[in-house]
């Protein structure tokens, strides 16, 4: 795959990594592309919410689908159905200040949008291989550039930052003791 996408890319393609044709972003294949947003149940209060959060500009995604007179791209879409079902087990779970671990996150889309919805009242743990994690917490900054953060690339002990985002090397996940709900 890295050879397939090349080891390095620069500046001007990360700053587009979630533009159509971008080698950065090659994983979202066809497949995921809704025709239009009739698979959301726009009276579900959560939805809606994370309607209203928004979906970020940075890496200029293809906003091809039109909810309310705002434009989202299908992939943000997408998550946002995932996102409100997670919400809304962790909402009835009475969890005040939920632990989320997440593995294999892409781009973080997903993240972003429970990030979004909880702020800090939610500790996340992005776990991933460390190339896509590497894409995955600059996006993640970019979005949420208050938020405190750690990465976790060895098996060192490394202070994880609660109400943060906590970056972690899936080839050291199993040395670390993490506690998620």
């Amino acid at each position: 795959t890295l050879e397939q996408k090349g080891r390095w890319f620069p500046q001007e393609e990360m700053m587009y990594l979630r533009a159509p044709g971008n080698r950065v972003n090659s994983w979202m294949v066809d497949t995921t592309y809704m025709i239009d947003h009739t698979s959301l149940d726009l009276d579900n209060p959560y939805i809606r919410r994370l309607l209203e959060i928004g979906e970020n500009d940075f890496g200029h995604p293809r906003k091809d689908i039109q909810i309310n007179g705002h434009n989202f791209s299908s992939l943000f879409l997408r998550n946002v159905i995932h996102a409100a079902q997670l919400i809304q087990l962790i909402e009835s779970s009475d969890i005040a200040h939920p632990r989320v671990l997440e593995i294999g996150g892409g781009i973080g889309l997903f993240t972003a949008l429970i990030k979004g919805y909880f702020g800090s009242k939610i500790t996340l743990f992005c776990v991933d291989i460390p190339e896509t994690l590497f894409i995955q917490e600059w996006y993640l900054r970019n979005c949420y550039t208050d938020s405190s953060n750690s990465f976790k690339a060895s098996s060192t002990i490394c202070d994880f930052k609660e109400g943060g985002l906590n970056f972690i090397n899936a080839y050291v996940l199993t040395s670390q003791n993490i506690k998620f709900d």
